[in-house]
């Protein structure tokens, strides 16, 4: 789930943990200096994944990045054995 940190992003990561999915919450987490505007930060993305509950992790990556990606659905790999789904909210 990528832009989980805050918005529509951590909205639906509280809605699939609700719904009993374990969720890798992404997130670049963290301001980027050629946009014009404030991203969420790593405290936005701690407090969606404390509110989430335990079947919630936070992952800080770049959805731009394929190297990241990768690193990230092998992290939901590791930890639930699979990725089932993936939803892209970045933006």
């Amino acid at each position: 789930m990528t832009g989980a940190a805050r918005g529509i992003g951590a909205a639906t990561v509280l809605a699939l943990a609700e719904q009993g999915w374990s969720v890798l919450a992404v997130d670049l987490a963290k301001d980027d200096p050629a946009l014009p505007y404030p991203l969420a930060t790593a405290d936005d993305l701690t407090r969606t994944v404390r509110r989430a509950g335990d079947r919630v992790a936070a992952y800080q990556a770049d959805v731009r990045d394929q190297t990241s990606i990768d690193a990230a659905v092998a992290e939901a790999e590791r930890r639930w054995g699979g990725l089932d789904a993936a939803i892209a909210a970045a933006g």
